[in-house]
């Protein structure tokens, strides 16, 4: 409404707000711009007013909410357990497939499952270009069938009725008409796709994708929907906050129809108790690793290291992770800035992209880091840059149970990481590397320098590393463990996950 009446104008959502500037009162664009302090007496005569127009947050969920607790309310007392069957269509559910670790383990999941004699459908809520099909190979790879939701046929008098609808809440006083629900059309189209469907089960992972598949499996009485957390609960990250997941998930975990799951036992603890629920209710089912497919190219490891000019027997740091505030990227630069003050012969190089990259590179010009510290953007390479390495090295302040650290100790090299989300799940301190507290910001460095000054060490930790992962984190059993939380009247979230205690040969 504020936009309406402020007339014609810009606007930019960002953060959960919206910024709006009314160009109403502009009759041409200025040749000059001059920037004041914006108050009651200047206000009037500025041709350009910047405000703040609060969300309507959970407010817009006002109409889909009695519609959830009817459904819920409805199966109370109803639900009785059936195994899952092969040839039973299940639907494996992320929002694409851009280069993550989540996105990886969803493919995963989902070819194993085929694998296992279901019939697996992969969804994706949004069309897969650029980034965001690059695990499309390794889906196609394993023959699952792909169903984009933003490609569906929509039918004409479909798109028709849903333009009047869209108009009719545009010029509607109320200021929550038009918006039935927080997910608009990808609740609709994916109710329309589960009735066709009907799945058995419906996986989905992260929390936007979680809560609409919940959403709409419980609108079409979907038999169960297993939900999974990646990391901490999105309240710990300023650009997934929100005020409605929260109460969604707290109403949508009522169902018995709903199972919720997590990849470690920190990050698990932290949404149940964010969420309102037992602990217990949290399922842990870690991640997977594709020891097959990790394959590391020698060759290409001579040319990386010709291309970078490392000389024989030259320590390397490796950071590989998005340059995201939950990463602390800077505390990467920082720490190796202590590495190398110690072993100046040591290089950096970190690979991937995010907001927070020229705060990196301020911090490298700033710490006289600019010949020992790369930042190599977005890569495909690596297994080959991890075979060029002495160790991983990962500073976040937040992790789910990291893909990387998994391959980092599959291919041999021995990590250096904090005590976050399932990093202990996944490592064996003082066998496979070294696990620090995430607020010792010195051990960090304390630790690589002395792996990078140890070579017989760093040997021992990354065979004991490689024997530990293959072991204990394969595709299969992940799958299986999924397949396992289904079942009904038994709490395999009181089972404890025993990862292989690797011993050096």
């Amino acid at each position: 409404t504020d936009i309406r009446s402020a007339g014609d104008g810009r606007f930019l959502v960002t953060g959960g707000a919206v910024f709006f500037s009314s160009t109403k009162n502009a009759t041409k664009r200025p040749r000059s711009v001059w920037m004041v302090k914006q108050d009651s007496r200047t206000r009037p005569r500025l041709p350009f007013a910047s405000e703040v127009v609060a969300p309507l947050a959970f407010e817009c969920l006002a109409a889909l909410w009695p519609r959830l607790r009817a459904a819920i309310d409805a199966e109370t007392g109803t639900q009785a357990y059936v195994p899952l069957r092969r040839g039973d269509t299940v639907v494996v559910l992320t929002h694409a497939l851009p280069p993550g670790g989540a996105e990886r383990q969803w493919c995963y999941l989902a070819g194993d499952l085929k694998r296992m004699g279901y019939n697996v459908e992969f969804v994706t809520l949004f069309r897969l270009e650029g980034d965001d099909k690059h695990y499309l190979p390794l889906l196609a790879s394993d023959g699952v069938k792909l169903t984009e939701l933003a490609q569906q046929k929509v039918e004409p008098q479909e798109a028709l009725a849903a333009v009047h609808s869209a108009l009719d809440g545009i010029m509607s006083t109320d200021a929550a008409a038009g918006v039935r629900d927080p997910f608009g059309q990808h609740l609709r189209d994916l109710v329309d796709l589960f009735v066709r469907l009907k799945p058995r089960v419906v996986f989905a992972q992260l929390d936007y994708c979680n809560v609409i598949a919940a959403a709409a499996g419980l609108l079409t009485s979907a038999p169960q929907i297993v939900l999974s957390f990646r990391n901490y609960n999105p309240s710990s990250f300023s650009y997934l906050a929100n005020d409605w997941f929260q109460p969604l998930y707290a109403l949508l975990a009522q169902s018995p129809s709903v199972v919720l799951t997590g990849n470690s036992r920190a990050a698990n603890v932290d949404y149940a108790r964010w969420i309102g629920v037992d602990e217990r209710r949290v399922k842990l089912v870690p991640n997977a690793i594709d020891a097959g497919a990790l394959a590391v190219r020698h060759p290409e490891i001579s040319e990386l290291r010709k291309q970078f000019a490392l000389a024989p027997g030259t320590p390397v740091v490796l950071g590989v992770f998005r340059l995201n505030e939950e990463k602390r990227p800077v505390l990467f630069v920082e720490t190796f800035a202590a590495v190398v003050a110690r072993v100046p012969s040591a290089r950096a190089f970190v690979a991937g992209v995010g907001p927070l990259e020229q705060a990196m590179r301020q911090r490298i010009t700033e710490l006289n880091l600019q010949t020992s510290l790369t930042l190599l953007g977005r890569r495909d390479d690596v297994l080959e840059l991890m075979g060029m390495s002495s160790l991983l090295l990962l500073t976040s302040n937040f992790e789910g149970m990291p893909n990387v650290v998994m391959e980092a100790q599959a291919v041999g090299i021995p990590v250096v990481a904090p005590d976050v989300g399932g990093v202990s799940d996944c490592m064996i301190d003082g066998k496979t590397g070294y696990v620090v507290d995430r607020d010792d910001v010195g051990a960090f460095s304390r630790r690589c320098i002395e792996l990078l000054e140890d070579d017989e060490l760093r040997a021992r930790f990354g065979a004991a590393g490689a024997l530990h992962v293959r072991h204990s984190f394969s595709r299969r059993a992940m799958a299986e463990r999924y397949v396992e939380v289904l079942t009904s009247g038994s709490d395999v979230s009181g089972k404890t996950f025993e990862p292989f205690q690797a011993t050096a040969a």
